[in-house]
């Protein structure tokens, strides 16, 4: 979300799994979505210190006025459920026949910030509370960072015993990382 240098303001998939056909929201890695107006992307904004979401809201304030004021009303919604839970919801208008929950994956300072999220179609038939999967999503996300942070050691630890500097820490780094779980 906040390169060094600049501030997106908007959440680029770097990874994508679909296993839910019925739904017409299928993100391919590149994809964009708005940071006020996606679970992913307020979860991207919440995950900021203060410090930092400040600019961020400036930048997309500047961007694009009238999705901020209306985006706005989401973050704040969302803010106490992110504080409480650990995770925020999305259901329309952005996209209104999807439901999705997003967290933050808890990297290390130095690594831009990173999310997951789980979306269904409101058309599809499926009994699903996203609610109730949310637990499942923060503990994947917990699991991501633990293991990127354990590869970003590793890698660390070969750098400096073959004497080599060391790369700069990249979100490039989580694709692959993780094998698939299903939430159930």
């Amino acid at each position: 979300c906040q390169p060094r240098g600049s501030v997106r303001v908007q959440a680029i998939y770097i990874d994508s799994v679909r296993s839910d056909l019925a739904n017409p929201y299928l993100p391919d890695v590149g994809s964009v979505s708005p940071l006020l107006h996606s679970a992913i992307g307020r979860a991207l904004v919440l995950a900021h210190p203060a410090k930092q979401r400040e600019p961020l809201l400036n930048r997309i304030k500047v961007s694009d006025p009238a999705s901020y004021a209306a985006g706005l009303e989401y973050l704040e919604a969302d803010e106490q459920l992110f504080r409480a839970a650990g995770h925020c919801r999305a259901r329309g208008p952005w996209l209104a026949d999807i439901d999705a929950i997003a967290t933050y994956i808890p990297l290390p300072s130095a690594a831009e910030p990173a999310a997951i999220n789980c979306t269904i179609s409101n058309k599809a038939n499926l009994k699903v509370d996203l609610a109730e999967l949310a637990p499942q999503l923060n503990a994947a996300a917990r699991k991501i960072a633990l293991q990127y942070s354990a590869r970003l050691t590793r890698h660390r630890a070969a750098a400096d015993n073959a004497g080599i500097g060391r790369s700069a820490e990249s979100i490039g780094d989580l694709t692959g990382l993780v094998s698939v779980e299903r939430l159930r």
